[in-house]
């Protein structure tokens, strides 16, 4: 017994005393990068000054893209449905997408995915116009209108030949001049919200897409009108329209898997990073 209990202390003895094994680096995971869109880039613009501001620039070269823009919603039985952003790109086929169109919220209530959804201001889906409803909030008074690879926005909305479009507003540029937006500021109530809006180049062959997060406090309070006219006006836009925003705006992009990433964060029911089903959304689509 004696021994046996010398025996075992020597072993402790070399246990306690021994190394610790070196602790294991945890393995590191390559992101998958997203599958590069030709002729399209994306970047992130993050401030301080004069407020915190988050916000996502789109650019379309479709001189040099292989695919083309165009507008897209869900149909149900009896008209359009409330989808999010990221459905409705999955659904068809979009390699990103933004939400588009503004659309009516009866009794203040959104509507929720898969309920009955009106847009505010005319679209044109696929060659079809689809009757605008509601008053226009008084801010509509501009459009966005893609053929191919011709892409143009205009006053007022008919989109003559074209085989996509959308009515919106307000205005922000026109032949490189900022257009007069205080009634729209009074419609809004406050300056400064997310916005999503879209600007084209006087060769009408560059499309930018522009997303601004908002109502985060210290992170990214939203854009002004004014701002985002000086945003897309820096990019090279000489004609752009404000779309949908607040709550509504929102980016997606299509991942290696097929899956649909939000790249923003949207801020529905006041919770960030919580989508929003809209009317209608405006993407890109590979040919």
């Amino acid at each position: 017994m004696k021994n046996f209990r010398a025996g075992l202390l020597a072993l402790l003895a070399l246990v306690s005393c021994a190394p610790e094994p070196a602790p294991r680096t945890p393995a590191r995971i390559a992101a998958t990068p997203a599958p590069a869109i030709p002729g399209v880039s994306i970047r992130k613009i993050v401030r301080t000054l004069p407020n915190p501001l988050v916000a996502h620039v789109v650019a379309i070269d479709l001189s040099k893209a292989t695919g083309v823009l165009k507008v897209v919603a869900e149909r149900g039985p009896d008209g359009l449905v409330a989808a999010t952003v990221s459905r409705l790109a999955a659904l068809n086929g979009l390699s990103l997408a933004v939400n588009a169109s503004f659309f009516q919220v009866p009794a203040g209530k959104y509507p929720a995915a898969g309920e009955r959804a009106d847009a505010v201001g005319g679209l044109m889906l696929d060659g079809e116009s689809v009757a605008p409803k509601g008053p226009g909030l008084g801010l509509i008074n501009a459009g966005l209108c893609m053929d191919g690879r011709n892409v143009r926005v205009e006053k007022g909305f008919t989109c003559k030949g074209a085989r996509y479009g959308l009515a919106s507003g307000p205005l922000l540029l026109w032949r490189g001049e900022p257009v007069d937006t205080e009634f729209a500021d009074k419609i809004f109530k406050s300056l400064r919200h997310p916005r999503t809006a879209v600007g084209v180049d006087s060769a009408k062959q560059k499309v930018w897409l522009l997303v601004v997060d908002g109502r985060q406090p210290g992170v990214s309070e939203g854009a002004t009108l004014d701002e985002l006219k000086q945003m897309l006006k820096d990019e090279g836009a000489i004609d752009a329209l404000n779309l949908d925003g607040g709550g509504s705006s929102t980016l997606v992009r299509r991942q290696p898997d097929g899956s649909y990433k939000v790249l923003n964060v949207p801020i529905h029911e006041r919770i960030p990073g919580r989508e929003r089903p809209v009317v209608s959304a405006v993407g890109v689509v590979n040919l």
